[in-house]
């Protein structure tokens, strides 16, 4: 295997589904400002690559040039305008998602991110068209930015386990459902601001987290069709768990040590109800072995 190779399939291959997610936004980045140099060096031009990007990346801000456009949906979820845009987002992802995979699994993410963005951007072309201060001011609204994505999958986490402690710089430990409360609240509060159509989408990415998270509980999985189609055309192939409330568990999930006891659909329900009561923290270390078994190959 060339050093190039291995190290491709490092990068691809280990780190799991946000690792691919963030490689993903970073080339994407990496290609737009490569394309702006050459622009300004090569051609000796003095036009930005926003052009490009609105018109073909970006998610518009009404329905009908969102008809001529669909492919933007999965686009805008990838393309960011600056390297604070790009570095926040992506950190905040890294965060979350680890917590996610905890408790919700990983084969779960991608759908939650992909879904969020897709919510979050028809909010956005809803608050474009309805909200007088957007539709009167005659600008071409445009949105890009993973934002919504990575907050479906914040708010996924604290509906799953709002008790879950994380410790921040500075301030020590808080309950996951503060932190998720505070990006909420900023997003309303901002919703006045020069990027309000933003936090519109944001909030809308928010709004499928808490849906998605609670209908689960209720038997109801709005993401199941999704996660099915990914994992089976786009994620590494193998049976195994999908933790929600609609999970199932095959003989390949189950623990390849004889003396451990499979983990059931009822040891599966009871964590997470435990989960949602009391938090992650809060399990047993057999209760949490019996989550990590059940989802070591999800």
């Amino acid at each position: 295997m060339t050093d190039f190779r291995k190290l491709r399939v490092d990068l691809w291959h280990t780190g799991g589904i946000v690792r691919r997610i963030i490689l993903v936004n970073a080339i994407i980045f990496l290609v737009l400002g490569l394309w702006h140099v050459f622009n300004l060096l090569a051609l000796n031009s003095s036009a930005s690559d926003d052009t490009f990007t609105n018109n073909y990346l970006a998610v518009p801000g009404n329905f009908l040039s969102l008809l001529y456009r669909p492919w933007t949906l999965i686009t805008y979820q990838f393309t960011h305008a600056s390297v604070s845009h790009i570095f926040f987002n992506m950190l905040v992802l890294w965060s979350f998602a680890t917590i996610y995979n905890d408790v919700v699994g990983e084969r779960r993410l991608l759908g939650t991110y992909l879904m969020g963005s897709i919510v979050g951007a028809f909010i956005f072309i809803l608050a474009c068209t309805l909200v007088p201060a957007f539709s009167n001011s005659g600008t071409n609204y445009t949105l890009i930015g993973a934002s919504a994505g990575v907050m479906a999958i914040m708010v996924t986490t604290a509906t799953v386990a709002p008790f879950y402690t994380i410790n921040l710089i500075l301030i020590g430990p808080v309950k996951l459902v503060y932190v998720v409360l505070v990006y909420i609240a900023l997003d309303f509060l901002f919703l006045a601001s020069s990027n309000g159509g933003g936090h519109f989408s944001h909030l809308g990415g928010a709004l499928y987290g808490f849906a998605f998270a609670r209908l689960s509980t209720r038997q109801v999985d709005i993401q199941g069709w999704l996660d099915s189609f990914l994992n089976r055309n786009f994620l590494n192939r193998g049976s195994g768990v999908r933790l929600s409330r609609t999970h199932t568990v095959s003989e390949a999930g189950m623990s390849s040590n004889s003396k451990n006891k499979p983990v059931t659909q009822a040891d599966i329900d009871k964590i997470l109800d435990k989960i949602n009561t009391s938090g992650y923290n809060s399990l047993s270390a057999k209760e949490k072995d019996q989550l990590f078994r059940a989802h070591r190959n999800d």
